[in-house]
C-alpha cells in the first residue's frame, strides 16, 4: 500500500485564486496537492446547483461535459500552482478530450472525490490531465484530457493541435 504525502491544502478562496475559471463556473470546493503530478479534489453537488437547472429537470444529473470540467479544473489547479500562477497571469484551454467513461450518472446531493494525475506532453506547455470521479468508493467517471497551459506574455509554442489530433 502506498501512502500518500500532503503537500498542501488549498480551501475555497485559495482555489479561486489559481484557477483561471471564476465564480459561478468553478467546481472544486478544496483540494490536497499529494505530489508534483498528483492533486485530490471535493465537489459538492446539491440539488441548487445552477448548472442542474433544465437538464432532466424530474431527475437532476451533472451533465458530462461538467464531469469532465471538474477533471480539467482539478488538474489546473495543480499545473497553476507548481507553476506559481494565479488566475490572472496565464492562459490556458481544452485541446482534447480522449476516452472519457461516464460509469454512473452523477445524480445530487454527492461529494465527489477528483483524483487527478498530471503528465507533460509533447512540449512543455500542454499536459495530459487523467482523472476520475468518485462518489465514496464507487468510480463514477473516468479519462483523458489534454490542456494546454502558457504565462501571459509567453511566446505560444509552434502549433502543435495538429500534431495532438494524431495521437
Amino acid at each position: 500500500m502506498q501512502i500518500q504525502k500532503l503537500l498542501m491544502k488549498l480551501n475555497k478562496k485559495q482555489i479561486t485564486e489559481l484557477l483561471i475559471q471564476q465564480k459561478p463556473f468553478i467546481f472544486v470546493d478544496q483540494a490536497e496537492i499529494i505530489s508534483d503530478n498528483e492533486i485530490i479534489g471535493k465537489f459538492n453537488l446539491t440539488e441548487k446547483n445552477k448548472i442542474l437547472a433544465g437538464h432532466f429537470p424530474n431527475f437532476p444529473i451533472l451533465p458530462g461535459v461538467i464531469a469532465v470540467e471538474i477533471m480539467l479544473q482539478t488538474g489546473l489547479i495543480l499545473v497553476a500552482y507548481k507553476n506559481n500562477l494565479k488566475h490572472n497571469e496565464y492562459e490556458t484551454y481544452l485541446v482534447k478530450i480522449k476516452d472519457i467513461t461516464l460509469q454512473h450518472h452523477i445524480s445530487p446531493p454527492v461529494e465527489l472525490t477528483i483524483k487527478v494525475s498530471l503528465s507533460p506532453y509533447l512540449t512543455d506547455n500542454y499536459y495530459k490531465i487523467f482523472g476520475s470521479l468518485f462518489d465514496g468508493n464507487k468510480r463514477k467517471c473516468y479519462g483523458e484530457v489534454i490542456s494546454y497551459f502558457k504565462k501571459k506574455g509567453e511566446a505560444p509554442d509552434d502549433d502543435q493541435t495538429s500534431d495532438i489530433a494524431v495521437y
